[in-house]
């Protein structure tokens, strides 16, 4: 047994099989954290996912109500301009300016019929690029209505708005 003790041969062949027990139980353990925790892990990924799921949701439901509001005012002014253009009474000129608008009208209606498709059709992976184009359109059909009053102020000299224009 001494003889053992000397052997380098015997020592590097003990130490080896010490390392690779050693190694091998380091390594179970670690596996044994990891498992246990990898449930935990997936809660809270799915809560995330859930959550990111649910933002969308109301990011879509907030700019789809928008976008509804919006048609309703064209639809109402839209309403107000084919009442105008049946009274036989018209001249030409003021019957052309009815005529552009309601055509300006109809094209702002469709114009936001179809983002409030693409809000409702909207995907987790498209709605970045959706609620982009959405606003984007909001602001100018919101901008054109702007215009409009803008333009009503001036040709009736009538500041309705109270916007000093």
């Amino acid at each position: 047994m001494a003889a053992d003790l000397l052997d380098p041969y015997q020592t590097t062949k003990t130490m080896t099989t010490n390392s690779l027990i050693i190694m091998t139980l380091a390594l179970t353990t670690i596996g044994l954290v990891a498992c246990s925790e990898a449930p935990q892990n997936n809660d809270k990924m799915e809560n995330q996912v859930d959550n990111t799921l649910e933002d969308i949701q109301q990011e879509k439901n907030a700019i789809a109500e928008e976008m509804r509001e919006m048609r309703n005012k064209i639809e109402m002014r839209l309403t107000k301009v084919e009442a105008q253009l049946s009274d036989p009474a018209l001249d030409i000129e003021t019957r052309a300016k009815f005529e552009q608008e309601k055509t300006e009208l109809k094209q702002q209606m469709d114009r936001v019929d179809g983002n409030l498709s693409e809000v409702e059709r909207a995907t987790k992976e498209t709605w970045n690029d959706v609620k982009a184009s959405s606003a984007k359109a909001a602001d100018e059909t919101e901008n054109w209505f702007q215009r409009q009053k803008e333009l009503i102020d001036q040709k009736t000299e009538v500041d309705k708005d109270h916007d000093g224009h």
